[in-house]
């Protein structure tokens, strides 16, 4: 009699042997992998792509070494932008003093001919901060 150490028969696939208990672990683990990585793929688009972001309606444009900028958020916050000429080294502006949902700001005295970044950054008022993608003006 040959001895069998495996889950299953490979020929039939035949799993009658294993014990009841260990075929259910095994399901419930497979399910609880399975939420696990879904719970951690919604929290990794939530951060990384930004879906927790409450901009919109972003509206800018160049007038001369100035960029004016506009944008709406979905809750009310205190806001600020950053810009410069490229994303590693930036200015602030102040940020709003009141909570509010229709932002907007002018950044004067750019350097003339230069491409600039901006990024919107809102603060709700639990304290929570959102910061936008960077945006480019030419």
């Amino acid at each position: 009699m040959e001895k069998v150490d495996r889950l299953t028969d490979p020929i039939s696939n035949d799993t009658s042997w294993i014990p009841n208990e260990l075929l259910n672990l095994r399901k419930k683990t497979s399910l609880l992998m399975a939420i696990i990585l879904s719970i951690l793929g919604i929290l990794i688009g939530y951060y990384v792509v930004g879906f927790n972001e409450p901009f919109s309606k972003v509206v800018y444009a160049s007038v001369g070494n100035n960029i004016e900028i506009e944008w709406k958020t979905d809750i009310p916050t205190m806001a600020k932008v950053e810009y410069g000429t490229s994303p590693t080294f930036l200015n602030e502006t102040q940020p709003t003093s009141m909570y509010k949902q229709d932002h907007g700001t002018l950044l004067l005295g750019l350097l003339p001919g230069k491409s600039h970044v901006f990024r919107l950054v809102a603060i709700d008022e639990s304290g929570q901060t959102y910061t936008s993608r960077f945006y480019t003006v030419k």
